[in-house]
């Protein structure tokens, strides 16, 4: 050994090392994986003759994740940040140990450098300690990157080919269809579900032959026995999905780009490129045999687009839109009252699956949201500790990203300079030298140029993400500043820019209040007409009340006049509609009829005499039913608005609205 590299070897056993471990397979979270790479880590750590101080692992944990999201990653960074450094250098078994992707790999392995801190790779033997083996390291993984993405590459074109020749390429066909040589490598093709095609076929007769709507169509089949795929009951809903489903005129798009489509598919969506169109391959139309004729499916979606409800007027701004959960568990959705010349909500669940809320006023409900939040952020420190917890994890890292741009544009200028010096110095005055070699001298030349230039455009991408996580963290400071102010009189665009950006939603939490849609009934008119408020009835209120009742023949089933009395004053004190009446009380349009009567004839105003007094509340329609409100932005947001009282669920405090 030269005396050389006797003294590297000498600086090199001084170096304090850590070994990184991680997995993420289920078969290696069972131990295996882990055991392996350790053992052969700190062997590695030992032939070294570097000190081996400690091990960190994360079992089960997503190479793709950046190593904030990791528990020991987090841990071994929160040392590495320490002064003086417990270690001088990480050493892993492969490149992917760090990050699988390229974002997650060079993010943290920029923040190592930056620190001081050196990077070993076992299984190529690479270690950062001098600058040959940074060239390595970068050669390699530049290396692994590539290889992964051939292997996407590989796998999306041959689903690429098979969706072009034709061939299923795998998942969930439409209703109506099913897979034809199901794992058959390479012949699973599309044919009619016999089964699922009569369904659809007595679907389009209830709607174009009986004149029915989504939602009765929904209700028939139910009633038939009939049950979607997946088992469940029907609703309006899967019925119109069903029949706007391209397969029904012939056609599966594979790679579908559509925006409304891929917001429906979630996960499954389309990874879209920054051109708009499908990132691994191109869209492709899939031939398919028709569970129903043509003919038939288009008259179905005229007559469903004919009952469909009026859309609301354009320009309304409704901030609660999808975030307003109803008791069926749908969603509200914005819709304008033009007769009556006001905003509101009404809840997208069918009649079918036994949705019954009503209607909800826009201003009302959104003033109530709104004063609730208002009172939360209100309270002294809650902004701040929001603020503090969401951005302590985040710190603005757009200075280092911005550093690690310039250091690396520098680089590949000066790369470039002297690439081209070299080759120009290699070639001048050797006449002879074969055009094979100057040819590979050149190839390894642009290689280093591409490696550093990939490395160049990754940085300025994490230089925009930082960038971006710094404006959501001047929005926070921007609220923070606005709570010193009263929130509550913030109304519109702003009031509903704030809702979105802390992801409020709101949950009916009990009856809907039914809207007479502006037409009053007389029975409240009466209640709403008298001089005093209407108390409980008692027992011994009752019996002041019954000596005021008509008599009556008595009959199988005849109305018990006290049941009749209670049931309109839980209607009027609820908000309920009549034929949503708790089944301890009669029906309620047996209810309703006999107390016309009885105000018809006159008996009624002599009944409620006893509980119509000073001391009494006033009866008041409510306007909204209970709502749970929280938000995404702060986990620990649970308040539930009862009307005249906000109730923080957490920590159990209310305030009144």
């Amino acid at each position: 050994m030269s005396s050389i590299a006797v003294a590297q070897r000498a600086v090199r056993a001084q170096l304090r090392a850590v070994d990184y471990l991680r997995v993420s397979t289920e078969e290696q979270t069972r131990g295996y994986g882990i055991t392996y790479t350790g053992k052969k880590t700190a062997a590695h750590i030992v032939d070294k003759s570097w000190d081996h101080v400690g091990t960190f692992k994360d079992e089960g944990e997503s190479g793709t994740l950046p190593w904030q999201k990791r528990p020991n990653a987090k841990r071994l960074m929160t040392l590495a940040q320490q002064n003086p450094r417990p270690f001088d250098l990480v050493t892993v078994y492969e490149t992917r140990a760090l990050g699988r992707e390229e974002h997650a790999f060079y993010r943290w392995y920029w923040e190592l450098e930056d620190l001081g801190i050196f990077v070993a790779v076992v299984d190529e033997d690479i270690d950062t300690t001098t600058e040959d083996g940074k060239a390595r390291m970068r050669d390699k993984a530049n290396e692994d990157f590539k290889e992964l993405i051939r292997i996407r590459k590989r796998t999306q074109d041959g689903l690429q080919e098979k969706a072009e020749e034709g061939g299923w390429v795998g998942g969930k066909p439409a209703y109506g269809l099913r897979i034809k040589d199901q794992g058959k490598k390479g012949l699973s093709t599309l044919e009619v579900d016999p089964l699922e095609a009569a369904v659809l076929e007595k679907a389009a007769e209830l709607i174009v032959d009986k004149g029915k709507s989504a939602d009765e169509t929904a209700a028939v089949l139910n009633t038939l026995g009939y049950r979607t795929r997946t088992g469940s009951t029907w609703k309006g809903g899967n019925i119109k999905a069903k029949f706007a489903n391209t397969a029904m005129h012939g056609v599966v798009i594979f790679r579908n780009t559509d925006p409304v489509v891929n917001a429906a598919r979630g996960k499954r969506a389309t990874r879209l490129g920054r051109d708009g169109l499908a990132a691994h391959g191109q869209t492709v139309e899939i031939p398919c045999p028709l569970p129903l004729p043509i003919e038939r499916v288009r008259s179905a979606r005229k007559a469903l687009e004919r009952r469909a409800r009026p859309k609301s007027v354009t320009g309304q701004m409704y901030a609660l839109s999808t975030r307003l959960t109803g008791a069926c568990g749908a969603h509200y959705f914005g819709q304008y009252l033009k007769e009556e010349g006001k905003r509101a909500y009404r809840c997208s669940g069918s009649k079918a699956s036994g949705c019954a809320d009503s209607i909800i006023l826009a201003d009302e409900v959104e003033d109530a949201v709104w004063e609730s939040l208002a009172d939360y952020l209100s309270v002294e420190g809650t902004l701040q500790e929001l603020a503090q917890r969401w951005i302590g994890d985040r710190p603005d890292t757009r200075e280092q990203f911005q550093a690690r741009v310039q250091v690396l544009s520098l680089e590949v200028e000066q790369l470039t300079n002297n690439s081209a010096k070299q080759l120009l110095a290699f070639t001048t005055g050797n006449q002879e030298i074969p055009q094979a070699v100057v040819n590979a001298a050149l190839a390894g030349l642009k290689r280093q140029i591409e490696v550093k230039r990939n490395e160049l455009t990754l940085a300025r991408d994490m230089l925009t993400d930082a960038a971006k996580a710094a404006t959501r963290v001047q929005d926070i400071a921007s609220l923070i500043e606005l709570a010193h102010k009263d929130l509550k009189l913030i109304k519109g665009e702003r009031r509903a820019d704030i809702i979105e950006f802390m992801g409020i939603k709101a949950t009916v939490a009990g009856a809907v209040p039914v809207r007479q849609g502006g037409r009053a009934c007389s029975i409240e008119a009466w209640f709403a007409g008298q001089e005093h408020g209407t108390e409980e009835l008692t027992d011994a209120l009752w019996e002041q009340v019954a000596e005021h009742v008509p008599p009556f023949q008595a009959r199988k089933n005849s109305l018990d006049p006290r049941a009749v009395v209670e049931a309109t004053l839980y209607k009027l004190r609820s908000g309920t509609g009549w034929k949503s009446l708790p089944e301890r009380f009669p029906a309620g349009f047996s209810v309703r009829a006999r107390v016309k009567n009885w105000i018809a004839s006159g008996a009624w105003a002599q009944m409620m005499a006893p509980l119509l007094t000073p001391e009494a509340e006033r009866f008041e329609r409510p306007l909204l039913p209970p709502l749970k409100v929280t938000g995404e932005l702060d986990p620990n947001l649970a308040l539930l608005v009862d009307g005249e009282n906000i109730h923080d669920l957490v920590s159990g405090k209310r305030s009144r609205r």
